[in-house]
C-alpha cells in the first residue's frame, strides 16, 4: 500500500517531465532531482510512454499496412478487369451482344478469373450465368436426341425412297416407338 504522503502529479506535468527527459542529454536522475520528483517516478513515466508511443506507431503501420493491401487488392482487380474488357471488347456493345456469348465467354474464362468480376464487368448476373451453366447439360442432351432423331427420320426417309411425307414420317417415328410432336 501507498503512503498516505504519496504525492499526485497532474497528466501535463508528467508529458512535461517526459519531454524534459527526451529533450535534453541529462539522465533521468538528474532531471528528476531538478524538478524535485523521484527517479523511480520518473523512469516509470518514461517507460510507459515508449510503451504508448510505441503501441501507436505499430496501430498506425498497422491502418498504414491494412491500406496499402487494400490498394494493392484493388489495383489487381483493376488490372484484371483491364484484361477482361480487352478480351472481350465485341461482347460489350450493349445492343449487339447475344447473351449466350456472354455467358459463354464468362465460362470459357472463369479458370483465369472468378465468376463474380466476370460478371460484374460483363454486366451479368451471377444467377443468369449459374441458371445458364445448370441447363447447359440438358441442353446438350435435347440436342443429341434431336440429331439422333433426325438421323431415324433420315432413315425413314430413306427406306420409304422419299415417298414419306411428314405425316407418314410422324407415323413411322410413333409406330417405332419414338415420342414426337407432329400431326
Amino acid at each position: 500500500m501507498g503512503s498516505k504522503n504519496t504525492r499526485r502529479y497532474s497528466d501535463e506535468y508528467k508529458r512535461d517531465a517526459i519531454e524534459v527527459v527526451r529533450s535534453s542529454d541529462r539522465t533521468v536522475t538528474e532531471v528528476a532531482r531538478e524538478l524535485g520528483v523521484s527517479p523511480e517516478s520518473l523512469r516509470g513515466w518514461v517507460k510507459k510512454s515508449r510503451e504508448v508511443r510505441s503501441a501507436e506507431a505499430r496501430q498506425g503501420a498497422d491502418a498504414r499496412d491494412e491500406e496499402l493491401r487494400r490498394l494493392r487488392k484493388l489495383a489487381a482487380e483493376q488490372a484484371k478487369t483491364i484484361e477482361i474488357l480487352k478480351k472481350s471488347d465485341r461482347l460489350l456493345r450493349e445492343g449487339e451482344r447475344p447473351v449466350s456469348e456472354v455467358r459463354r465467354f464468362i465460362h470459357a474464362e472463369k479458370a483465369n478469373y472468378t465468376v463474380v468480376l466476370l460478371c460484374r464487368v460483363m454486366r451479368t448476373g451471377r444467377s443468369t450465368y449459374y441458371a445458364w451453366a445448370a441447363g447447359r447439360e440438358a441442353r446438350e442432351a435435347g440436342r443429341r436426341a434431336d440429331e439422333a432423331l433426325a438421323h431415324v427420320i433420315t432413315v425413314i426417309h430413306i427406306a420409304s425412297r422419299g415417298n414419306y411425307g411428314v405425316p407418314r414420317a410422324t407415323a413411322e417415328l410413333r409406330r417405332q416407338g419414338h415420342i414426337v410432336n407432329h400431326c
